[in-house]
């Protein structure tokens, strides 16, 4: 029996949002929980119309500092978190840290990680 309209709308819409808060748990906003997943992402994810309307740069900018500042600590060996985004602020913010690009198609004006 195929599925009606409204039912596979609302599957699809089941599978955005577990992929989506796969990705914040175990990706953008990776801790020590390792596969587990914070309730908290929950909320944000019942209205998929609504995500655009947060700040998800500076959320994760924040979430980044917060690691930094506990890896800072002398008995921490390890830092959290999505570390590729750090590498590409800092590749934007410090160009001098930046090795001549590989991608030879670069353009000057992209940003810096598409190196």
């Amino acid at each position: 029996m195929p599925l009606m309209d409204s039912e596979n709308e609302e599957l699809q819409l089941c599978a955005i949002r577990v992929y989506v808060l796969y990705t914040f748990g175990c990706t953008v906003f990776a801790d020590k929980n390792d596969t587990r997943i914070s309730s908290l992402w929950l909320e944000y994810l019942d209205d998929m119309n609504g995500l655009d309307e947060y700040a998800w740069g500076t959320t994760i900018l924040t979430f980044i500092y917060r690691q930094l500042r506990q890896t800072s600590r002398f008995k921490v060996k390890q830092i959290l978190g999505y570390m590729t985004l750090l590498e590409i602020w800092i590749y934007e913010h410090f160009p001098s840290l930046v090795r001549p690009p590989h991608n030879v198609n670069f353009v000057v004006g992209n940003p810096l990680s598409s190196r």
